[in-house]
């Protein structure tokens, strides 16, 4: 997806370099490769600046399902990758190219059956947004299938219609139904679902150009917008997988089962399971205020909770 460089070292159509240009068969645009986008990663590396290339890698990842020219798979298709490619950059000392090639599924993942590109439906629009928006904010460039269940149970809170079905799960609140999202994009707008299981650690990431598709279906859509910012704004401070169950654990237990005051709330919370109890009052009460500062809850009566509240831990 990247342009090839200029002689000047800036890309074509303003593009930046990358130090890493790095490709999944399944992202969006390599479902089929022929050679011409071959010949764009000669251009890219015969005609750059090498001193910008320097330390850097051009890593490529080549599936079973990639096609060279008329039907020709990768077992076919592989001495030419890797002829034109030590041809182009043999005069390249500095440059590491590394091919992966296809030796079956990798241990743990599965693959993604889904094989036409779905249409865009404001639930997969929500996703890609939100799964956006929600990396900003944090450090690692993945965001967790327990906090993917979260946003999106924040999201439909909002007045999102999104007909997911939450219930009271280990984790917080869970809709089951989300796999049916997630089985539909994986491949397509974000990668990692891979065999549908639902491990609350499993990380998924966007495919590039999503965010683009998300926004470009969501320009009109003014008040889906204002709920993306309202997520964001809640869930600010708390981007972890402790601070997403934490915020997501009290928003159900406010709501569903109308504590009276926040000892009340405490013990509900406690009584969900044995993991809620990681949780310490002072993290409760800084989920309560929180909520309830910005307008997500009715708040219990305080009088009884503690009067400082350090940060939640992550």
């Amino acid at each position: 997806r990247d342009a090839p460089v200029g002689a000047d070292g800036d890309a074509v159509r303003g593009q930046p370099v990358p130090r890493s240009a790095h490709q999944r068969p399944n992202d969006k645009g390599m479902r089929a490769v022929g050679v011409e986008d071959l010949d764009a990663v000669v251009s890219f590396a015969g005609h750059g600046d090498h001193a910008r290339l320097q330390h850097g890698r051009v890593v490529g990842s080549a599936g079973r399902g990639m096609r060279f020219g008329a039907g020709c798979r990768w077992e076919r298709g592989q001495p030419l990758v890797r002829n034109r490619m030590q041809a182009a950059l043999e005069k390249l000392p500095d440059v590491e190219v590394v091919i992966f090639e296809p030796h079956g599924e990798p241990q743990g993942r599965g693959t993604n059956r889904s094989r036409e590109v779905p249409k865009m439906t404001p639930g997969q629009a929500s996703l890609v947004g939100l799964m956006e928006r929600y990396l900003r904010g944090g450090l690692d460039p993945f965001v967790t299938l327990l906090e993917v269940h979260k946003l999106m149970y924040f999201m439909q809170e909002a007045g999102e219609p999104l007909k997911l079905r939450f219930t009271k799960g280990p984790y917080g609140p869970y809709a089951e139904n989300l796999r049916h999202v997630l089985n539909a994009v994986e491949g397509h707008l974000v990668y990692g679902y891979a065999d549908g299981g639902d491990a609350p650690d499993k990380e998924l990431e966007l495919v590039p150009g999503a965010i683009e598709d998300a926004n470009a279906f969501l320009a009109d859509k003014v008040e889906t917008r204002e709920r993306f910012k309202r997520v964001s704004a809640l869930v600010d401070g708390f981007e972890s997988s402790f601070g997403l169950e934490l915020l997501a654990t009290v928003h159900w237990v406010v709501k569903e089962e109308s504590p009276r005051t926040f000892n009340d709330a405490i013990k509900s919370v406690y009584a969900w399971n044995e993991r809620k109890k990681q949780f310490s009052p002072r993290q409760l009460k800084i989920a309560v205020d929180v909520l309830a500062r910005q307008g997500w809850i009715e708040s219990p009566d305080m009088t009884d909770a503690p009067r400082t509240a350090p940060p939640p831990a992550s």
